[in-house]
């Protein structure tokens, strides 16, 4: 609780240019706030409440919905923050997300780690990290995935099928040889799947693959210091040359330098956490 308890209050813009026609989730603006009276907050995004209680409303929408600490907010034109009692919060607001914010409107967490890593972003951004939109995009998408995981435990926006397929790549991302596979073992065709899942996800499956594997890759160069060919091999890529290249191109770095950037500023517990998960799926 620590590092949400030592917040200071304020606001981050990124620091990274975005490319012309650049197509993906990303961040562009974090704040941590206090607000003892009703305040409106304008924009696309997340809410995270650290302390205290009221309720959420919308321009012309009657009461809205009550709020309490641990609780994500999905943040949508004008919300109106009306709370009981002095609320600290942090926010994120984001571009290129509103498929991936549909259904997230409230979600209570029972954990902190969703608020740490919105946290950790707010503080790297005062810090001008990440450099650049490609690494501020998977840590986005990351963090939106895993606020849809949790979601998925009490009932998803998601039609079976897209579910199935979300459940496979995540669980199954280094073995899937493709969206061929995929569609073969979901037992529909190509076209189909590839059909519904753009038009739930915003994105088709091969791309959504590729997004899991590389943001897996990412927690494993900030985790460990295995070469990159066996990084490679545990993210579902056939050899480190064709791993690179990918690398280079989405998050414009090489995986050497990328952890050579970021591996001493990563906080080693979460990761160290998820270097267990990932060589437990693949049972080394």
């Amino acid at each position: 609780m620590s590092i949400l308890l030592e917040l200071e209050y304020g606001d981050a813009l990124p620091a990274f240019p975005v490319p012309e026609g650049f197509g993906g989730v990303h961040p562009t603006g974090w704040g941590c706030g206090k607000a003892e009276a009703e305040s409106t907050l304008d924009g696309t995004g997340l809410l995270y409440i650290l302390s205290g209680s009221g309720r959420i409303g919308g321009k012309g929408k009657g009461k809205g919905f009550g709020y309490q600490p641990r609780q994500v907010i999905g943040l949508g034109g004008s919300r109106i923050l009306i709370p009981r009692e002095e609320t600290r919060y942090l926010y994120l607001l984001l571009a290129g997300a509103d498929t991936l914010l549909s259904g997230i409107d409230q979600i209570p967490l029972e954990e902190e780690s969703i608020g740490l890593s919105m946290a950790r972003m707010y503080q790297n951004a005062q810090k001008g990290l990440p450099e650049e939109v490609y690494t501020a995009s998977t840590e986005c998408y990351a963090l939106l995935m895993e606020l849809h995981r949790i979601r998925g435990r009490e009932g998803s926006v998601y039609s079976e099928l897209v579910r199935s397929a979300m459940k496979m790549i995540q669980e199954e991302y280094p073995y899937l040889a493709g969206v061929d596979e995929l569609s073969q073992r979901l037992e529909v065709s190509k076209s189909h799947l590839v059909r519904c899942f753009s038009a739930e996800m915003g994105r088709g499956p091969g791309r959504y693959l590729q997004e899991v594997r590389l943001e897996s890759a990412r927690q494993l160069l900030m985790s460990c210091d295995y070469d990159v060919e066996l990084i490679a091999g545990m993210t579902g890529y056939s050899c480190a040359n064709y791993f690179c290249k990918v690398f280079r191109k989405e998050l414009g770095i090489s995986p050497g330098a990328y952890r050579t950037r970021y591996q001493k500023d990563c906080p080693a517990t979460s990761h160290k956490h998820r270097l267990r998960e990932i060589e437990d799926m693949l049972a080394l």
